[in-house]
């Protein structure tokens, strides 16, 4: 049986996962929408520990890579003044499609 505990202190319960995903706007860019991750021009949401982070409030949102026996690539951002990880895999390609969602996102954010 699945634990129901809150591993993250910025993670949501699964039921308000789904209000964040599905607003009850008629029209909301999806950049990005997998089984880790779910990345509109509003939210950042990581599926596993279950975070949302609202892409108005990221700042300085970096790549960094570490280089192991088998690579670590992560996204780091400043979130309410803390740095933290964003999102962290070592599939080289999901790592870089969900990057780019996550620049269409911010690049939306800035044109508003």
């Amino acid at each position: 049986m699945p634990s129901s505990r809150i591993r993250n202190p910025l993670a949501m319960p699964s039921a308000a996962l789904a209000d964040v995903v599905q607003p009850r706007r008629e029209w909301m860019p999806t950049y990005y929408r997998g089984p880790t991750a779910h990345v509109t021009h509003e939210v950042f949401l990581v599926r596993d520990p279950g975070a949302a982070f609202v892409i108005s409030e990221l700042r300085d949102v970096h790549v960094e890579v570490y280089r192991h026996r088998r690579p670590v690539y992560e996204l780091r951002a400043v979130y309410h003044g803390r740095s933290i990880c964003l999102f962290t895999t070592t599939d080289e390609r999901l790592f870089g499609q969900i990057k780019r969602a996550l620049i269409r996102a911010l690049e939306h954010r800035d044109t508003v």
